[in-house]
């Protein structure tokens, strides 16, 4: 995509008059080469306006008023580029204080939503077994699947009858390996 050529100013030198109309007369196709050919043209336009402005009523060229025109403009845009830097600079404790204060909101709501999830646990909800009461069911051969004790996952005998294994669980003896499991 082609970008629009910048208006080339009228210079009072013709070998910077040939360089502008060279380089700088035709669309640019990437953006980069469009921003740099107006600002060039730009600063030579107003380079150019502060020669004319000096000038005036001088019928001749004057390379001396030439160079005081480059060295004004120079120094306009030196301080210009170094004001912008300080505003922008000065300006930057806004978003300092924008980072800052969203970021802190955020680490306050994630406390809060720790104390709640601390404050709200159900502690009525059914507790999962401990390691130790995992590791003896496996040692006795049993597993528990759906809250129903099945028999024969270790060695242990299927048919239930004269098994080397030990006995089914039944609801006394359930409800005596729950009070132990809460104590431990």
């Amino acid at each position: 995509m082609p970008y629009r050529a910048p208006t080339i100013p009228e210079v009072p030198s013709t070998a910077i008059d040939r360089l502008l109309q060279s380089r700088f007369s035709e669309p640019a196709d990437n953006v980069l080469k469009a921003i740099v050919a107006h600002f060039v043209c730009a600063g030579f336009q107003s380079t150019s306006m502060t020669y004319y402005a000096l000038r005036r009523g001088s019928p001749t060229e004057s390379y001396r008023l030439w160079v005081v025109a480059c060295v004004l403009v120079s120094a306009a845009m030196t301080l210009a580029s170094f004001l912008v830097y300080k505003i922008v600079v000065a300006s930057a404790f806004i978003v300092q204080a924008l980072l800052f204060y969203g970021l802190l909101t955020v680490a306050l709501v994630g406390i809060a939503m720790a104390v709640a999830a601390v404050a709200l646990y159900d502690r009525n909800a059914k507790e999962p077994p401990t390691k130790a009461a995992l590791a003896a069911d496996d040692l006795l051969g049993y597993e528990e699947y759906k809250g129903e004790p099945v028999r024969g996952a270790r060695g242990g005998s299927s048919s239930g009858s004269g098994g080397a294994g030990p006995a089914p669980k039944t609801a006394e003896t359930s409800a005596g390996d729950d009070s132990r499991s809460k104590s431990e």
